[in-house]
């Protein structure tokens, strides 16, 4: 017959937080990779049309090229860095997919295998609590933390549908910044150089 020792309230409050730690962790990894992440792509491709569009309706040559470049040249310039650019992100794209996913298929594992060690601490621990004689009541643990996880889980929904869904982070007027020294930088390494071939073919 077991045989409980006297109630250990220290060893209650410890096993019970290590509980809820271990709980809360577990949402808290699986929420990130089955929601947040989504959502996540979703507001990035959401900015990312918002600084397209602002830059699209509000791009001035006379503001980032040279006036001793005529309009001509300039265009053929700019046209030739897009070219250049669309031609690098096909060559590369597949490559750096690739890289993108193998890194967060490692980070997703990587996740996993910390849920996994945090569960298996627990589960021991509380193996070892046993064979001291300390009841555990684990049901009532149980319970405890699983309202500590719903209430994380409510939290966490509301932050992402209310403050992270609208806050607009992206700064369209430093992608315009970086976008007009990039051009006149292209632009001086290729002042006192000859049109390259790629601006020769579309005059």
């Amino acid at each position: 017959m077991y045989i409980c020792k006297t109630d250990n309230i220290y060893v209650h409050r410890f096993f019970a937080i290590l509980l809820q730690i271990t709980l809360i962790f577990t949402f808290l990894t699986l929420f990130f990779f089955f929601y947040v992440t989504n959502v996540e792509k979703m507001e990035f491709q959401k900015q990312l049309e918002v600084i397209v569009d602002d830059i699209s309706n509000d791009v001035y040559l006379k503001d980032i090229i040279p006036k001793s470049v005529t309009n001509e040249k300039s265009l053929l310039m700019i046209d030739g860095v897009l070219d250049v650019i669309a031609n690098k992100v096909e060559l590369n794209s597949d490559n750096e997919n690739s890289k993108i996913k193998i890194n967060n298929n490692n980070v997703f594992h990587t996740a996993l295998k910390y849920v996994s060690i945090m569960i298996g601490f627990t589960l021991i621990t509380l193996a070892i609590l046993f064979l001291l004689g300390q009841c555990i009541p684990i049901t009532h643990f149980i319970k405890e933390a699983l309202f500590a996880v719903l209430a994380v889980a409510i939290v966490e929904y509301i932050f992402l549908q209310v403050i992270a869904k609208n806050y607009i982070s992206a700064e369209p007027n430093d992608v315009r910044k970086t976008l007009g020294k990039s051009i006149q930088t292209y632009i001086d390494n290729r002042n006192s150089d000859p049109l390259p071939k790629i601006f020769i073919n579309k005059l």
